[in-house]
């Protein structure tokens, strides 16, 4: 758990690097910092459905797959509490910015980002057996 939430926060940090004062950007890295700070598991738990449902994207390495599917789409069809906290325009230029961003990253910044999506997912897929193995 502690090796994905690592993950997270260096990705998150990359990303903020490539969109210096973005206050979407900003906003998500706080309530990743007072989520963690609240509960260990919650980004996990939260993350793993949507990482289990493109597991087969992630692990045969679909990128583009991944980096253009429509995911504008799945924004009206979400109905959590994340998507009430954040409008959809907001979500939308997010979605927008980060294509941008992995457009401009050399190879050396995707195989990174790759590489860690990988491992997202071998970690995700551990925690979950041993959540379900009672030895969380």
């Amino acid at each position: 758990m502690r090796k994905y939430n690592t993950l997270i926060r260096e990705l998150l940090d990359m990303i903020s690097d490539s969109l210096p004062g973005n206050s979407m950007v900003e906003t998500i890295r706080r309530r990743f910092r007072v989520a963690l700070a609240c509960d260990r598991t919650y980004i996990l738990e939260e993350t793993a459905p949507e990482m289990l449902d493109y597991r087969d994207i992630i692990a045969e390495e679909r990128w583009d797959d991944l980096i253009y599917k429509d995911w504008e789409s799945e924004i009206d069809k979400k109905d959590d509490a994340l998507m009430y906290e954040i409008d959809n325009r907001s979500l939308r230029d997010m979605i927008g910015l980060l294509r941008t961003i992995w457009e401009q990253y050399d190879d050396e910044q995707k195989a990174y980002v790759k590489k860690s999506m990988k491992r997202l997912l071998s970690y995700c897929v551990k925690y979950l057996r041993f959540k379900q193995e009672g030895r969380q």
